[in-house]
């Protein structure tokens, strides 16, 4: 009997000519790839030098559009409290608030938020005004303005996400919607509605 010898396809064998019968894999194979590899190495070397030049100028881009967004946030809170010094405290149906000339009706301030409501407002009557007051307390006991603020100082982090500005626009909207609905659990919805387009509208 004779044995028939099982072979590697990936070890050369010599023919009866002399001739290398190369199959897949063979050392020929792996020498020619060899120049390649160094190239394609060489390649992506060369894509990270030339990447790498970009580093300065993006940190530069970086820090002038942080720098930028706290600037607007500093300078709001600033405006903020210097319009503060103006307004008076009174007590609006049993409830504590400043008023001012325009400003609000609003939720002011981080670690000790207060209700600002402009004149115009003590105008109405007792039951809108209740209303106006209980969506502004909602917005107290919810803590909107601190969530608002750690929005901004993740903008103020990652300036060029343009995700991060979308979702804070999208929050700015679920957080009047969800103060709205807690609201109405309840309020008359139509009277809601007329308070709603009574504060949007325009005034000299």
């Amino acid at each position: 009997f004779r044995f028939a010898r099982v072979m590697d396809p990936a070890v050369p064998v010599a023919s009866s000519n002399g001739a290398d019968h190369v199959g897949t894999g063979t050392w020929k194979d792996a020498v020619a790839a060899a120049p390649m590899a160094g190239r394609n190495i060489e390649h992506r070397r060369n894509w990270r030098v030339t990447l790498s030049r970009y580093d300065t100028p993006l940190a530069i881009v970086w820090a002038t559009l942080s720098f930028a967004v706290a600037f607007n946030l500093f300078t709001g809170v600033v405006a903020l409290a210097w319009l503060r010094r103006r307004w008076r405290r009174q007590t609006v149906l049993g409830v504590s608030v400043y008023v001012s000339e325009r400003t609000g009706p609003a939720v002011v301030g981080v670690f000790s938020p207060a209700i600002v409501l402009p004149e115009w407002v003590l105008g109405l009557g007792p039951p809108q005004l209740a209303l106006m007051l209980r969506h502004e307390q909602e917005h107290q006991r919810a803590g909107d303005g601190r969530l608002l603020t750690a929005a901004q100082l993740a903008l103020i982090v990652m300036p060029w996400n343009l995700p991060i500005w979308w979702q804070i626009l999208r929050l700015r909207v679920a957080v009047e919607m969800d103060c709205d609905a807690r609201v109405l659990r309840n309020a008359d919805a139509r009277r809601y509605g007329d308070l709603l387009l009574e504060v949007a509208r325009p005034r000299l």
